[in-house]
């Protein structure tokens, strides 16, 4: 049994909100609906929190528009191949990306307006060590990844 009890507004707040975050048309309405499934597994008029939409995000990565947050060189190659085949430019850029900041975001969006696909590689956590000390990197690649 579904209720569909505030599914609607959920559905267009998200969409308005990550619309409003800069977000293309296409994943607004793609967080809006994953939002708006989450919506009505509930019983009346609850929120839906950011953390359950990034865990349905996530739960099976591999179904969100094929690719996974973290993946290795050779899956990586992989999709940039299946990409390019289908006539798709496919950028890339890397960092620590450690602590995540506007500066961080304008630069990828920027970044992203190159090309169909972005592919960001992250520095693995002995080289944020290696670069910026031992209490860093504050987040490790697992959280850097999604």
């Amino acid at each position: 049994m579904f209720d569909v009890s505030g599914a609607g507004d959920t559905v267009i707040a998200t969409f308005a909100a990550a619309i409003g975050a800069g977000a293309d048309v296409l994943a607004a309405a793609t967080l809006a609906n994953l939002a708006g499934g989450i919506a009505v597994s509930k019983v009346g008029t609850t929120p839906v929190r950011t953390d359950e939409i990034l865990q349905a995000l996530f739960q099976n990565p591999k179904d969100v528009d094929g690719f996974a947050p973290l993946l290795g060189p050779k899956e990586a190659a992989e999709h940039v191949k299946k990409w390019q085949s289908a006539g798709l430019r496919v950028g890339l850029t890397n960092g620590c990306f450690d602590i995540l900041h506007a500066g961080h975001v304008r630069y990828l969006m920027q970044t992203r307006k190159h090309c169909d696909r972005l592919i960001v590689a992250l520095n693995h956590d002995d080289s944020i060590r290696l670069l910026k000390g031992p209490t860093r990197p504050v987040n490790d690649e697992q959280a850097r990844a999604v």
